[in-house]
């Protein structure tokens, strides 16, 4: 956040609070929905559409939630905290996509690679599914990041 988030510091920071109901802050935590900007239709005498934050689900879990909640604009939210609901987008997706990473099959991925001066190397590379289950399947919270030690 430090780097992205213009000025903010790390996750325990006012803008990142966000009060819900028990039941929803549940489904939150579970990564069943997300917050995302949705532009607006643009009005009448406006030259540019207006960006609105609004709730999406993205999980068969909240299925319930579906009719009332899905599509919902969230009323009451500080501009500081767009950074850190774009991490929880950000986290949530890539929570979804790790069993299709790890599921055995062979993928062509791209790594981040570091050398010595912290210069920054982008590799295409062709892994196996035993190496990506291997190096990516580790659990606990780091569930849809590479284990330590590996490269990047």
């Amino acid at each position: 956040m430090k780097i992205y988030g213009a000025g903010l510091r790390d996750i325990d920071n006012q803008a990142n609070i966000l009060p819900l109901r028990k039941d929803i802050y549940h489904c939150f935590d579970n990564r069943w929905f997300v917050i995302v900007p949705k532009i607006a239709k643009v009005e009448t005498g406006s030259a540019t559409p207006s960006i609105r934050y609004v709730t999406h689900i993205i999980s068969r879990d909240a299925a319930e939630l579906w009719p009332t909640y899905h599509n919902t604009l969230v009323e009451s939210l500080r501009n500081s905290s767009r950074a850190y609901l774009f991490a929880r987008f950000a986290w949530a997706i890539l929570f979804r996509v790790k069993l299709f990473v790890i599921n055995g099959y062979p993928r062509h991925v791209i790594r981040i690679y570091k050398d010595e001066e912290s210069a920054i190397e982008y590799k295409a590379e062709h892994c196996t599914g035993k190496m990506l289950s291997s190096e990516y399947g580790g659990g606990g919270s780091q569930a849809a990041t590479r284990r330590r030690g590996s490269p990047g």
